[in-house]
C-alpha cells in the first residue's frame, strides 16, 4: 500500500504532453500547466492551467460557445486564487467523485486567466470516456449508463 501523504506536481510549464491539446481547444496558448498528483486520494486529477488573454470578454463566450452544452462539464466557482493545499484538493474531488463530470472554474485578472479543471480519472478517465465515446458512435445518448 502507496503510504506518501501530499501533493505532488508531475508535470510543470509546458512539460505535459497535453499541452498541445489544450492550447488547440482553447486557440490560445498557455503559460502553464501543472496537473497534481494528491496522495492518499484514490483517484482525481486537478489541473491549475495559466494562460495569457487578450480581453476579459473573450473567455465568457469562449465558455459559452464551446464547452456550455456538454452534459458532462459544469463550470463551478472554485475560488482559483486561494492556495491549493490538501483541504482544497479533498473537497474538489469530493465533488466529483465516482462521476463522469468535469468541473471546470476560471478567474481572469487583467489579462491573465487561470483555470482549474477536476476530475475523477477512472470514471471520467478510462471507462467513463469509453462509454460516453460508445454511445455517440452507435447513436444513443451520450449520457446513457453515466
Amino acid at each position: 500500500m502507496d503510504e506518501r501523504k501530499g501533493i505532488e506536481k508531475y508535470a510543470e510549464g509546458r512539460a505535459h504532453p497535453q499541452v498541445a491539446e489544450i492550447e488547440k481547444h482553447l486557440q490560445m496558448l498557455i503559460d502553464s500547466f501543472e496537473p497534481h498528483i494528491v496522495y492518499p486520494l484514490w483517484a482525481g486529477i486537478v489541473a491549475v492551467i495559466t494562460a495569457q488573454i487578450e480581453k476579459e470578454a473573450d473567455i465568457s463566450s469562449l465558455y459559452r460557445n464551446s464547452v456550455h452544452s456538454e452534459p458532462f462539464i459544469k463550470l463551478v466557482d472554485f475560488h482559483p486564487t486561494k492556495e491549493i493545499n490538501i483541504v482544497y484538493l479533498r473537497k474538489r474531488f469530493e465533488e466529483v467523485g465516482h462521476t463522469n463530470f468535469c468541473h471546470v472554474s476560471f478567474v481572469v485578472n487583467g489579462n491573465a486567466i487561470t483555470i482549474i479543471s477536476t476530475l475523477d480519472n477512472l470514471v471520467k478517465g478510462g471507462s467513463g470516456q469509453a462509454v460516453q465515446n460508445f454511445n455517440l458512435m452507435h447513436g444513443f445518448d451520450e449520457t446513457l449508463g453515466l
